[in-house]
């Protein structure tokens, strides 16, 4: 698990963060995809928007543990997580703060959380505009 340690995570997020600001520069919209577990990491973001005055998504998706056991045991080529990487993160994961769309993708198809994604991008305002903890969950999540 040592590709997990926080170092080596650090340097993972500092290259997107890098990416994501040269980006911007080149291109009117960036979708970055990573696990945000940390109020402090999702809060860059944040703040590169701020000072870009541009506007921001937030999008995290769910699954139910036995979907993520099956997903993740399976080989992929961007990630070694396994389950007990998924379950260290876990636990140190803090909830997500500010206004944000959840999708269940173990309740929905591709093509469905696509268009939630599109809608929710297009017709709502940055986080930051909305109260702290709003959540726009989508009618299929789990009780």
């Amino acid at each position: 698990m040592e590709k997990y340690d926080n170092n080596s995570k650090q340097v993972v997020y500092d290259k997107m963060v890098s990416l994501t600001k040269k980006g911007l520069l080149e291109h009117p919209y960036v979708i970055v995809d990573a696990t945000f577990y940390l109020e402090k990491i999702r809060k860059v973001y944040l703040d590169i928007a701020d000072s870009l005055s541009i506007p921001i998504r937030i999008i995290e998706l769910k699954a139910n543990l036995e979907t993520i056991k099956v997903r993740v045991t399976k080989k992929r080529p961007d990630s070694e997580a396994d389950f007990k990487v998924y379950q260290f993160l876990l636990k140190q994961f803090e909830p997500i703060q500010e206004s944000h769309l959840t999708l269940w993708s173990d309740h929905l198809s591709l093509e469905e959380m696509i268009d939630k994604a599109k809608e929710y991008i297009l017709i709502t305002k940055s986080p930051r505009d909305f109260p702290q903890g709003t959540s726009f969950k989508h009618e299929s999540e789990p009780n």
